[in-house]
């Protein structure tokens, strides 16, 4: 596996579990130690990246990088709905996310399907995931192969409105075919 295969793979191992082990990773990227600890390395993500913006309806995300000397980190406001969520909805949000212009926007979602487009679970989730899709000039939504296809009770936008999706290497041709043909770039890490 290509390191920049590897970086992708670890983002979504990272990103519906939280956190994992090296072991783990070395078990299912089929690479060496040092190998997962350079990948590890680099994507130390954005924190050394200066002049940027991160605009972020995640505490535990602004927590992380509001310490990132370069980094300006603004968080939207809104409350909390769950515990153990971590991520800020409501008209608080909305109204921070409607007076703002993104260059990208990644939103992480429960399903995504041709005819019903992208969803999450919490309706109060969808409609700041879709200020935040109406703001942004590229709109990139992350699911795993298993959420494609899927449809969950809210409605975030339509397909139509979507530029890019990244989902893992595990995701068959037959379930991506029906996105690129939409125009919609697709990338399995």
């Amino acid at each position: 596996m290509k390191s920049n295969d590897r970086h992708g793979q670890i983002l979504v191992e990272l990103r519906k579990t939280g956190a994992i082990s090296l072991e783990e990773l070395m078990e299912r990227l089929g690479a060496s130690a040092a190998s997962i600890r350079r990948d590890l390395s680099k994507l130390h993500n954005i924190r050394n990246r200066r002049n940027l913006r991160v605009i972020t309806n995640a505490i535990n995300i602004a927590m992380e990088l509001c310490n990132c000397e370069g980094l300006q980190t603004f968080v939207t406001g809104g409350f909390v709905q769950w515990a153990g969520s971590f991520s800020m909805v409501g008209q608080g949000a909305i109204n921070f996310l409607n007076d703002i212009y993104m260059d990208k926007v990644f939103i992480s979602v429960c399903g995504i399907s041709l005819e019903r487009g992208v969803t999450v679970i919490e309706p109060e989730e969808s409609l700041t995931f879709r200020a935040m899709i109406h703001q942004a000039k590229v709109r990139i939504v992350v699911a795993d192969s298993s959420k494609l296809g899927m449809v969950t009770p809210a409605l975030v936008c339509p397909i139509s409105e979507i530029n890019m999706l990244i989902t893992d290497s595990r995701a068959p041709d037959k379930s991506i075919a029906p996105f690129t043909e939409r125009g919609i770039e697709v990338k399995r890490v």
